[in-house]
C-alpha cells in the first residue's frame, strides 16, 4: 500500500510538470487496474487513482483549463450528445438497480473512470503525444503478452496477469490488429504468440475478420491478404492438434458454444422481463443463476425435457447487445450503438476503426467494456480517433 501511495504520488508531481507524458505513462499501466486498495471505505484501483490524479492536476493548470475549453467548443455535437445520453441510461440503471453499491461501483470504475480517461486524452493537441499514447497501449500488450508467453507449458491456456484467458486475448485482440496495419513487427510477433496460446477463438477471429474487412474495404493489399490466409491455416492446424476446435464446437459437451447458447437464452428471457429498463449496472450473474436455477426446477418437475447446463458464473452474457440492453436498458443499448455508429462512419483513422470493429466481433460472442482495461481502451480508441478536424463541428 505504501509503495501504490508513493506512485500514485509521484505520477501527480509526473502530471503537474509535464501534464502529458503522465497521461502516456498512465496508458502503459492500464492493466495497474488490478492493484486494488480502499480510501476512506470506498474500493479503488491504481488506475482510477491514476486517473483522478492527472484530472485534478489538469484541473489546476490554467493552460490545460484553456485547452479543455477550446476542445470542448470543437467537439462533434451529434457524439457528444449520444455520449451524454449513453452517461444518462448509466445513472438511471444505477439508481433502479437493486444492489445500488455494487452498481455504483461500476459507474465509478467502468463508465466515469474511463470517459474522464477518454476525455483527458482526446484535449491533447500535438499529434507526437497522441502517437505517444498509442505506442504505450501496443507496449502495454507487448509486455502481458510477454509475461503470458512465459506460462506456455505450464498452463494449457494462457492468462498472463489476468483470471481467465478470455481475459488476456480481449485485451490484445484490438491492438494485435493496430500492430499488424501499422507493421510494427516486435507487437505483432508477441501478440500473435500470445493470443494463439490463450486458445480464444472468438479472439483470434475477431483479429481475422477485422483485417479482412479492412483489406477488402479500406486497402487492398496482396501481401496482407495472404498473410491472414496464412494465419488462418496455421491457427486452424494448431487447434486441430490440440482439441481445442472440439471443445469449441462438440454439443454433446459442456463446450463454449453450448454455454453461450445457454446463456444468450437467459438473457433474452431477462430482456422480455425487462425490455425498456434492463436490470442495472452489474445484475447479470445474480438473475443469471436465478434463471437458470428455475430451469433446473422445471426440469426437475418434467416441464421440460431439456436438461440445463450447470454453469453459473457468468459476469456477463458473452455478447455486447445483449450485454448493454441487460446493463443500461434500451437507451444505453442504443446510445453505445450511435457512438460506435457515429465514429466508424467519420473515422479516417484506420487502425483505429478497424480496432474498435475487432471490439465489436469479439464482443458477439464475450464480454467486452464491462471491466477496467476494457473500457479504459475503447475510450482512447475512441478519443484518438475524434482528434481530427473532420470533427470539428460535425
Amino acid at each position: 500500500m505504501i509503495f501504490l501511495v508513493l506512485a500514485l504520488i509521484l505520477l501527480a508531481l509526473l502530471a503537474y510538470t509535464r501534464w502529458e507524458h503522465a497521461i502516456v505513462l498512465t496508458t502503459f499501466l492500464v492493466p495497474a487496474y488490478l492493484l486494488r486498495f480502499t480510501i476512506i471505505g470506498i474500493p479503488t484501483t491504481f488506475l482510477e487513482s491514476a486517473i483522478i490524479g492527472i484530472a485534478i492536476t489538469g484541473i489546476l493548470q490554467p493552460r490545460i483549463r484553456a485547452l479543455w475549453k477550446k476542445k470542448a467548443q470543437e467537439f462533434s455535437k451529434p457524439l457528444a450528445i449520444s455520449i451524454l445520453l449513453f452517461l444518462i441510461a448509466c445513472g438511471i440503471a444505477t439508481i433502479l438497480s437493486d444492489v445500488p453499491k455494487v452498481s455504483l461501483g461500476i459507474l465509478k470504475g467502468w463508465i466515469l473512470s474511463p470517459m474522464l480517461f477518454g476525455w483527458c486524452v482526446y484535449t491533447i493537441n500535438k499529434k507526437k503525444t497522441r502517437d505517444s499514447i498509442m505506442r504505450a497501449l501496443l507496449a502495454s500488450g507487448t509486455v502481458v503478452s510477454l509475461i503470458g508467453i512465459t506460462q506456455i507449458g505450464s498452463l494449457q491456456r494462457i492468462q498472463s496477469v489476468y483470471d481467465v484467458p478470455n481475459s488476456l486475448a480481449l485485451f490484445i485482440a484490438p491492438l494485435l490488429v493496430i500492430a499488424i496495419w501499422k507493421r510494427s513487427y516486435i507487437p505483432i510477433t508477441i501478440m500473435t504468440v500470445a493470443l494463439i496460446a490463450t486458445q480464444s477463438v472468438a479472439g483470434i477471429a475477431s483479429v481475422l475478420l477485422a483485417l479482412t474487412i479492412g483489406v477488402v474495404v479500406i486497402k487492398k493489399s496482396k501481401k496482407l491478404t495472404l498473410t491472414i490466409l496464412a494465419f488462418t491455416l496455421l491457427i486452424s492446424a494448431i487447434f486441430w492438434q490440440t482439441g481445442r476446435i472440439e471443445y469449441f464446437t462438440h454439443n454433446t459437451k459442456t463446450s463454449s458454444l453450448a454455454v453461450r447458447y445457454q446463456l444468450w437464452s437467459i438473457s433474452q428471457d431477462l430482456i422480455k422481463e425487462h425490455p425498456i429498463k434492463g436490470i442495472g449496472l452489474g445484475q447479470f450473474e445474480p438473475a443469471y443463476q436465478q434463471k437458470l436455477h428455475e430451469r433446473f426446477i422445471q426440469y426437475e418437475q418434467g416441464k421440460t425435457t431439456k436438461k440445463p447446463l450447470p454453469e453459473f458464473v457468468f459476469r456477463g452474457p458473452h455478447n455486447w447487445i445483449l450485454s448493454f440492453w441487460l446493463n443500461t436498458g434500451m437507451l444505453g443499448l442504443i446510445t453505445f450503438s450511435t457512438i460506435n455508429i457515429l465514429v466508424i462512419k467519420k473515422s479516417k483513422k484506420q487502425a483505429l476503426t478497424l480496432a474498435l470493429i475487432t471490439i465489436l466481433i469479439f464482443g458477439l460472442t464475450d464480454t467486452i467494456y464491462w471491466k477496467n482495461d476494457l473500457a479504459t481502451m475503447y475510450w482512447i480508441f475512441l478519443a484518438l480517433t475524434t482528434t481530427t478536424r473532420r470533427w470539428r463541428n460535425a
